[in-house]
């Protein structure tokens, strides 16, 4: 139902190139839960993956950067059984200043929409260690201040609200002692 293949990538200016290529533990943990794409698409770009037809998901149009991740975890939700072919059939670059990808990297958007798809796939589950590091780490990384940011962006605050209030604020504290250091 769903194929995807390594790819390699240019990095623009630089003419290096590197490869997106999942490990076999990566496509072993992929089978049993495709959340495993979450903050780690080892998937890659669209133009390297393909699906049957009889597949009846559309693009959620609530999002602008995350739509490929969001739409691989829903296909491998339904059950779609995929291959991953070892050998990169496209090349695709980075770094390039109007890319998608580049548009949003330094965004705060990106943030929001990171709180967007937790909020649709986990439903107010309280977060594993995982996801606490990652939204922390994005929390830090994205300097956010609070969560009026996220809703001025259109999104919702990610749930159990309390547990992301906690992981701002140790974001906002990491700042604040980095800055003393």
């Amino acid at each position: 139902d769903f194929a995807f293949s390594a790819s390699r990538v240019l990095a623009v200016g630089k003419q290096l190139y590197s490869e997106i290529r999942p490990s076999a533990d990566f496509l072993a943990g992929l089978q049993r839960d495709p959340l495993i794409l979450f903050d780690n698409n080892r998937v890659g770009a669209p133009s390297a993956t393909i699906y049957r037809s009889r597949v009846n998901l559309l693009f959620d149009k609530n999002i602008s950067y995350l739509v490929d991740l969001d739409f691989y975890i829903r296909i491998l939700h339904q059950g779609a059984g995929f291959i991953f072919i070892d050998q990169p059939l496209i090349v695709n670059t980075s770094n390039h200043p109007g890319q998608v990808t580049a548009l949003f990297l330094h965004n705060k958007n990106q943030t929001g929409e990171y709180c967007y798809l937790y909020n649709k796939f986990m439903a107010g589950k309280f977060p594993n260690k995982h996801y606490r590091v990652f939204f922390e780490s994005l929390f830090f990384w994205r300097k956010l201040n609070s969560f009026r940011e996220i809703k001025h962006m259109g999104f919702q605050k990610p749930k159990p609200v309390w547990i992301f209030r906690y992981l701002l604020l140790k974001a906002q504290l990491r700042r604040t002692w980095s800055v003393f250091r």
